[in-house]
C-alpha cells in the first residue's frame, strides 16, 4: 500500500470547542499542533508508515486509529499485525492496494474482524481522494490529445 496524506489547516476554521478534541490526537501523535496550525504528514509505503516523521510499521498505525478495545482483542488473539486478514489476501493489498475487488474480498471473508474493514474503507477513500486530487493533472494531458486526432 502506498500514498500520501498531508493536512494543513488552521485552528480558526474548527468550530469553537473543536481544540479540546484536538489534544488527545496531538498526544497520541496523529496531529501537530503549533500555534494555530493544525498539521499532519502520513506517508504509507508497504509494510511500513511514516507519521510526522515517525517512521512504524502500518499494524500500529492501525491500532492508533482503532476504536478503543479493538487493539485489545488483536492482543489477546496473539497480536495479529495483519488484523485478521488472511496472508493471501494481504499480499494482494501490498501489490495491488486497496482496490474495491479486495474489499469486497475483505467483506466475503469470515476471518476478517469488521472493524477491519472499516478501516481498510477508510484507507481505501483516503486513497481515491488524494488520486482524486491529483488526477485533474494527469487526466488534462490526454483529453488534450484526444481532441488533436
Amino acid at each position: 500500500m502506498k500514498g500520501k496524506v498531508t493536512l494543513d489547516a488552521d485552528k480558526a476554521l474548527l468550530p469553537p470547542g473543536s481544540e479540546l478534541m484536538l489534544t488527545p490526537l496531538s498526544e497520541q501523535g496523529l496531529l501537530k499542533l503549533d500555534g494555530e496550525k493544525i498539521a499532519s504528514a502520513i506517508e504509507l509505503a508497504g509494510e511500513n508508515v511514516t507519521l510526522n516523521g515517525k517512521q512504524m510499521p502500518f499494524a500500529d498505525f492501525v491500532a492508533m486509529l482503532a476504536p478503543p478495545g479493538m487493539d485489545q482483542g488483536m492482543m489477546e488473539d496473539g497480536g495479529d499485525p495483519n488484523m485478521g486478514i488472511p496472508e493471501d489476501l494481504m499480499k494482494k493489498i501490498e501489490t495491488e492496494g486497496l482496490t474495491p475487488e479486495i474489499i469486497q474480498l475483505l467483506e466475503e471473508s469470515d476471518d476478517v474482524p469488521k472493524e477491519t474493514i472499516e478501516i481498510m474503507k477508510q484507507l481505501q477513500q483516503m486513497q481515491q481522494q488524494m488520486g482524486a486530487e491529483e488526477a485533474p493533472a494527469t487526466e488534462a494531458a490526454p483529453a488534450a490529445d484526444a481532441n488533436k486526432e
